[in-house]
């Protein structure tokens, strides 16, 4: 599996600024931003798709976050994660990994 990027996961926690982290692993990255008005206000719409070895990562599951990039729990902010809506693991093919993707966006 190519990668061609890294990120951090983070999931909530009780530490001073609220997250723990998870670990820094390298990955195969899509990211898609966006900025959608929706009449209400503007706000930041973001779409990704990741991969990550099984072997980098044991346990990720819905509602975790993820940064992308290397970072560390008090240096990140909540407002710089983005949430993971969908987790799946595939063990099928020459590299177990799990896919880590936001929402779906239909038009």
């Amino acid at each position: 599996m190519t990668e061609n990027g890294v990120v951090t996961l983070f999931r909530a926690g009780s530490g001073a600024s609220g997250l723990l982290c998870l670990g820094t692993v390298p990955a195969w990255v899509y990211l898609e931003k966006a900025v959608r008005n929706d009449g209400a206000g503007i706000f930041a719409e973001d779409r990704f798709d990741v991969r990550i070895k099984a072997e980098y990562a044991d346990d990720i599951q819905t509602g975790d976050l993820i940064f992308f990039g290397r970072a560390e729990t008090g240096c990140v902010n909540v407002s710089e994660c983005r949430q993971i809506a969908e987790v799946a693991f595939n063990s099928f093919g020459t590299t177990p990994h799990w896919r880590l993707s936001s929402s779906r966006r239909y038009r």
